[in-house]
């Protein structure tokens, strides 16, 4: 009886533990922001490689930083931005940053939904160099969404083998 009463009580250890959810990589509040995740278009196309990004922020220096990891073309690479903390509050940040000579980017980051949106819009500039951003691809405004490690729609993609 003593054997039957131990083997079940296994068997339901290891079935909750396999229904366990995952840590979800988002943690934020006035204190402190730290996230884990990718960048995916808002439109669902699929981006060229994978990639995972880390977000930190902190609200004494009003700022962000976001490194980007990707392996493309047979070769690792890392990309880091730095953000401006425009607000902070209970509900979330917003930041932007515009170090690129075309682009201007812009962070949403949501505490209650535990998410993360992106847009990139073209700075102000001359009609010229308009024309030499085109060339790289910066034209108009794009959205992304950040999908955080973890989230029903990260292990939806890890499990599908899908890199949007």
């Amino acid at each position: 009886m003593r054997n039957a009463l131990a083997v079940l009580i296994l068997m339901s250890m290891s079935a909750f533990a396999q229904t366990k959810k995952p840590p979800l990589y988002f943690s934020g509040d006035l204190t402190a922001f730290y996230s884990v995740g990718k960048w995916e278009m808002a439109n669902n196309e699929k981006m060229a490689f994978p990639t995972e990004t880390e977000i930190d922020c902190d609200p004494n220096g009003k700022f962000c930083v976001e490194a980007t990891a990707d392996y493309s073309f047979g070769k690792p690479h890392v990309n880091v931005e730095f953000f401006q903390v425009v607000k902070w509050d209970r509900n979330g940040i917003i930041a932007t940053s515009s170090n690129s000579i075309c682009m201007v980017r812009t962070l949403v980051v949501s505490f209650p939904e535990k998410s993360i949106t992106g847009t990139r819009s073209l700075q102000k500039m001359t009609d010229d160099k308009k024309e030499a951003c085109k060339f790289f691809g910066a034209e108009g405004t794009s959205s992304e969404v950040f999908v955080v490690k973890n989230s029903e729609r990260w292990i939806a993609d890890e499990k599908s083998g899908e890199t949007r």
